[in-house]
């Protein structure tokens, strides 16, 4: 009857979480992308660092301080002039795609909010606000554990936009965090994760590094 589709409208209308799994699911089939992670603290650009992924698990990330190459659980850093091995305590570098698909994962309903473009691309912008813990662990994922453990998630919104092409791929990710800190100071915080060049980004991966890490 139709008061009950009139009852089940606001939900069709809403949870639009099987788009994003399925534009996560569709960036597992890609060749290569570039991509660009970016941190700003009240506004102001605290931390960034570009790179280039290579199907299956090839990653190459690096900014003005370092330069890190990783095939799977291998990897070799560069800092300063030489290349070599991490120490053991190195972090597990994590392939952005996936980084993406986890933060999706924590977000229950997804609301699909307007549209915009990239370049040329329409995407459709997906809102989501993450739950205390979800949130915290998201940030911790995102390589920040240090900044994770000094907010008060029981005082902060977080929020998640996630730009998604015509194309079904996954084109921006935005999170959002305003709050508060464990000693009450302000906590307004943004990650910018974009990716492009889909199926045609180009390895600047040197030669001996390569050689190292059996890269073809």
């Amino acid at each position: 009857p139709m008061r009950h589709l009139i009852w089940l409208l606001p939900l069709i209308l809403q949870d639009r979480t099987k788009d994003l799994k399925e534009a996560c699911d569709r960036m597992d089939k890609v060749p290569s992308y570039h991509f660009t992670v970016k941190v700003s603290v009240e506004g102001e650009e605290k931390m960034s660092f570009e790179g280039e992924f290579f199907a299956p698990e090839t990653l190459h990330l690096r900014n003005e301080k370092m330069e890190m190459v990783g095939v799977g659980k291998r990897r070799m850093v560069k800092n300063g002039e030489e290349w070599k091995e991490p120490g053991k305590g190195a972090r597990e570098l994590k392939i952005p795609h996936d980084w993406v698909r986890k933060v999706a994962e924590k977000c229950g309903v997804v609301k699909k909010e307007k549209s915009t473009k990239i370049g040329t691309m329409a995407v459709d912008i997906y809102v989501h606000t993450l739950a205390h813990d979800d949130a915290r662990e998201s940030y911790e994922s995102a390589g920040l554990p240090l900044w994770a453990s000094v907010v008060d998630w029981t005082k902060t919104k977080n929020g998640v936009l996630f730009y998604i092409g015509r194309d079904d791929l996954v084109y921006k990710v935005e999170q959002r965090f305003e709050g508060r800190s464990k000693d009450d100071k302000k906590v307004d915080n943004l990650i910018v994760v974009e990716f492009s060049g889909f199926g045609k980004a180009k390895s600047q991966i040197p030669d001996e590094v390569k050689e190292k890490l059996g890269i073809k």
